[in-house]
């Protein structure tokens, strides 16, 4: 006779069915939406602290996330996302941290598998942001100043050579990033009167102007721009083809580019 046995759930109410007749819970689900306090957490990272786990040990770790994270819920997955920005904002690493981050991203085994490229391109293509996140997203480029440095990285991670100057003609338009681009060039100071940008500002609040050499506004070709300031940039209002020789002679040209030494 064959005796049928009562399916017995976890308690917790996440529908699974128990193995064991005596237990009350899942493995791990007995604790499930419990809040540690502050003096319990104070505890646990004293007692962890300086703790250095093996090898075989972070695998089980990260085998055992895997496994139950793979069955986490959209609005789970959000959640823990957000929880981590969060707890990472204003969290400076040390160079050895950041040093670390870009081997493993730079090494051969750090590949993302199709699957979760498929994913992040079914969530960005056609994606529209609200009007809040525009306004957040403006908000926080406006007058941001990328240095050269900066730019030079930017253009050799995308392929090129990283020299700003060799860029003939790929500006469209008269930015303020082109703006400051000439101005950095010129080590902010007037290509006349060699003012320093400093001084005007503490005495008129302005900034360094820039010229079009051959007073073509719509040729936007670095070597054609040169930094002055207003007193300087008015005089070039006048005598236009004197001006012109001058900022194309060979010698002015070369303080323009930054060659100065």
């Amino acid at each position: 006779m064959t005796v049928l046995r009562r399916r017995k759930f976890c308690e917790c109410g996440c529908g699974n069915v128990l193995r064991n007749p005596k237990a009350r819970f899942k493995r791990g689900h007995n604790r499930l939406g419990f809040k540690c306090s502050e003096e319990t957490k104070r505890k646990n990272r004293k007692a962890n602290l300086g703790k250095v786990l093996s090898e075989e040990h972070k695998k089980k770790i990260g085998a055992g996330a895997v496994i139950t994270r793979s069955k986490d819920s959209e609005e789970t997955k959000r959640k823990r996302a957000i929880g981590i920005s969060i707890a990472l904002t204003g969290r400076n690493l040390s160079e050895e941290h950041k040093k670390k981050i870009g081997t493993t991203m730079k090494s051969k085994s750090y590949k993302r598998s199709l699957k979760t490229i498929s994913k992040w391109k079914a969530k960005v293509i056609g994606r529209k942001n609200s009007k809040e996140s525009i306004d957040r997203m403006r908000l926080a480029h406006l007058g941001a100043v990328v240095s050269i440095e900066t730019r030079r990285k930017n253009s050799l991670a995308r392929g090129g050579t990283g020299e700003l100057t060799s860029t003939k003609g790929s500006y469209t338009r008269f930015t303020e990033s082109l703006r400051e681009f000439i101005r950095d060039r010129g080590g902010r100071e007037c290509q006349l009167c060699f003012i320093p940008e400093e001084k005007i500002k503490e005495k008129f609040s302005m900034r360094l102007d820039v010229h079009h050499i051959d007073y073509d506004k719509k040729n936007y070709n670095p070597e054609n721009l040169i930094a002055l300031c207003h007193s300087c940039h008015t005089k070039t209002t006048c005598n236009r083809d004197k001006w012109i020789t001058l900022f194309q002679s060979p010698q002015r040209l070369t303080l323009i580019m930054g060659n100065k030494g």
